[in-house]
């Protein structure tokens, strides 16, 4: 197996509908993770937004993050928080989009190695007796 042929059959494979269907998964999954971590500091702005008191706002938050924010920080501290927040329980989602990229990439590498490869001789010798070993 030449770097020729495996470049060659690299673009075969690449270009395969199969391979749209992983790279819509690898991209779906990228973008789900950037949802996930952006819309608790969009959700957390509305709430800063939307209530005054700091026993309402709390409450929000709690709902919105699954824990109550600090007691004494300010708006722009608890955006941080937010922010924080919502990294420590995105993590999975950045496992699952980082994981769904390797397995993509070593996928295509690995068909297209097997593709490269010379197809066996699956033909059988064919032995011819003579007159004589009959």
């Amino acid at each position: 197996m030449d770097l020729k042929s495996l470049l060659s059959s690299l673009k075969d494979v690449a270009g395969s509908p199969w391979a749209l269907i992983g790279y819509i998964a690898v991209i779906g999954a990228w973008v789900v993770r950037s949802y996930v971590l952006a819309r608790p500091q969009r959700r957390a702005r509305e709430i800063l937004q939307l209530y005054r008191s700091d026993a309402q706002r709390t409450k929000a938050l709690e709902e919105l993050m699954g824990s109550a924010p600090p007691r004494g920080l300010q708006k722009a501290e608890i955006l941080d928080w937010v922010k924080l927040q919502a990294k420590a329980q995105n993590r999975l989602f950045l496992l699952i989009a980082y994981v769904s990229t390797l397995i993509m990439g070593t996928v295509i590498v690995g068909l297209a190695i097997y593709h490269a490869q010379p197809p066996e001789d699956t033909s059988k010798p064919v032995l011819v007796k003579s007159k004589a070993e009959k």
